[in-house]
């Protein structure tokens, strides 16, 4: 974790998972995958609290939040086929939008 744009670190709560993608939406905001378990946290790091997702978050290689409650994510289904999710509950909840095209 930093409070000075990088100048100096400290070590935070870890997370015990094997991640596939993360995203912070500020210094204290931030949410991280394995792929079918969601973190997030609220205090830049220092408590994360593991979500139960919906059933389609499987697979993810790609998270994008752009508040606090609207997130982005795409899920790598095998054999070109992805998908791209919306969550607009901070990452409970995820509806499928579209097949994407690889």
């Amino acid at each position: 974790m930093t409070h000075d744009g990088g100048m100096t670190w400290r070590s935070t709560t870890p997370v015990s998972a094997a991640l596939s993608s993360s995203d912070f939406l500020d210094m204290q905001q931030g949410w991280l995958t394995d792929g079918t378990t969601l973190f997030v946290t609220r205090n830049g790091g220092q408590r994360w609290a593991k979500l139960t997702p919906s059933a389609n978050f499987t697979r993810i290689t790609l998270l994008d939040f752009v508040s606090e409650t609207t997130g982005w994510a795409i899920s790598h289904q095998g054999a070109g086929a992805s998908f791209l999710l919306k969550t607009t509950d901070g990452g409970q909840t995820w509806t499928q939008i579209t097949p994407l095209i690889s």
